[in-house]
């Protein structure tokens, strides 16, 4: 397979480098990990002048548009989507005033049990692993995967691939082997995000059990002393 797809064999000649790279493309997609949907329909692999391959990435990942969009729709969320929201106040993505106001309407539209908002100390990171160990004991330690998957770290590239940051994925053998054997790993992901949004929507202690862990999760950060 990595002998045939060599980039000489890519170069246009007699107009079939473009079919034999569309052909290629699709075989990875078959077989190796899933790619763009939209790439693939309109055929724009050209590795003989491109030899870069964009991935279906899974769509987790929240950035400051998205964010910003849904604080401006509170009252069409799910209850699950609420969840982002509850997140993103936790990380001081709002306002002070406006972070209250959201909590509080979210608090009493989406059943979170939590009128007030917590005061989060500054200069705090998250305890990863005592989240996921607090979690565990009520059976939601999923949670504590669809937050690496929101921040972009659960260490598997089809939930953490930032283009604009990452090096591109190309078809040489070293990129295909590595994200092949992180496709493997993305059913058992996704099954715990499954699990994740339909707790959040079915079980009525989640939020308030999920704040009490996550506030007992918070480390300070080690400040740098000058010499």
């Amino acid at each position: 397979f990595f002998k045939d797809i060599r980039t000489p064999r890519m170069r246009q000649t007699d107009n079939q480098g473009n079919y034999n790279s569309t052909l290629i493309a699709k075989l990875i997609n078959d077989y190796l990990f899933g790619l763009d949907e939209f790439w693939l329909d309109e055929e724009c692999a050209d590795f003989g002048t491109d030899q870069t391959i964009p991935l279906g990435w899974m769509g987790y990942r929240i950035s400051w548009d998205e964010f910003d969009e849904m604080m401006g729709r509170l009252d069409e969320l799910t209850r699950a989507g609420s969840f982002t929201i509850m997140m993103g106040i936790l990380w001081g993505n709002v306002m002070l005033q406006d972070a209250k106001e959201a909590w509080r309407f979210c608090s009493e539209t989406y059943k979170w049990e939590l009128p007030d908002m917590p005061e989060i100390p500054e200069e705090c990171y998250i305890d990863c692993n005592l989240l996921r160990k607090l979690l565990k004991k009520h059976g939601i330690e999923f949670l504590a995967t669809l937050l690496e998957a929101f921040d972009g770290s659960t260490g598997n590239i089809f939930y953490d691939y930032e283009p604009e940051t990452w090096m591109p994925i190309t078809i040489s053998e070293k990129d295909l082997i590595a994200v092949h054997e992180d496709w493997l790993k993305v059913p058992k992901i996704r099954k715990q995000l499954d699990k994740a949004y339909d707790v959040l929507e079915t079980r009525s202690d989640v939020f308030t059990l999920f704040l009490e862990a996550y506030l007992k999760s918070l480390r300070p950060r080690e400040r740098k002393v000058k010499k």
